[in-house]
């Protein structure tokens, strides 16, 4: 994207071979001035720079400063470098959204599902009974909560192991899941 000279070679063709102030002048006193950057001027500042001087200047020669040399950039191919590196910043702008929208979705759903079962965990069942509640109000229809607790649990884990009960409470939950239009994991084995 930019276009390099060797330091020699500019040299000769300006008839400025070895000729250290005498090549700075040239480029201070060139009409129009030349746009001499330092060699720290990155493709995007520079690219700003010539976008700041007027639309006729835009053809004149631009140089980037090194040691004992310059770098001359084609203006037309700095733009295009700029539209390119936008382009580019706009593909990653747009993964990292994307990358945001999903890590959000997925704290929401880690916010509103219990982890063991899989299903709506108190938070996530108070927002849905809380809508349900407003709606059968508006229609004055009514609304059935069934809640449940599993006698005697803990003498089960204690015999069978957590693993066990575990399992146990996945498969109550996908049981009483598929005949409910809506559950939820309360606390411990409580379900509602």
């Amino acid at each position: 994207m930019v276009f390099c000279l060797a330091s020699i070679f500019f040299e000769q063709i300006a008839g400025l071979e070895g000729k250290e102030p005498e090549r700075l002048a040239f480029f201070a006193q060139s009409a129009p001035p030349a746009l001499v950057l330092p060699a720290s001027t990155s493709i995007l500042a520079a690219a700003h720079c010539l976008r700041d001087r007027p639309a006729a200047l835009w053809n004149e020669p631009i140089a980037i400063s090194c040691d004992r040399s310059y770098r001359l950039l084609d203006s037309h191919e700095l733009l295009l470098a700029e539209t390119q590196l936008q382009a580019q910043n706009n593909q990653a702008l747009r993964a990292w959204c994307q990358y945001l929208e999903a890590t959000n979705e997925r704290l929401q759903h880690l916010a509103q599902v219990d982890e063991l079962t899989q299903i709506a965990n108190r938070r996530r069942f108070d927002l849905h009974f809380a809508q349900e509640w407003r709606q059968a109000s508006r229609s004055q229809s009514w609304l059935s909560v069934i809640a449940c607790d599993i006698d005697f649990f803990k003498a089960y884990n204690d015999t069978y192991g957590h693993p066990t009960g575990d399992l146990c409470l996945q498969r109550i939950a996908q049981a009483i899941a598929q005949s409910a239009y809506s559950t939820g994991r309360f606390s411990g084995p409580l379900w509602g």
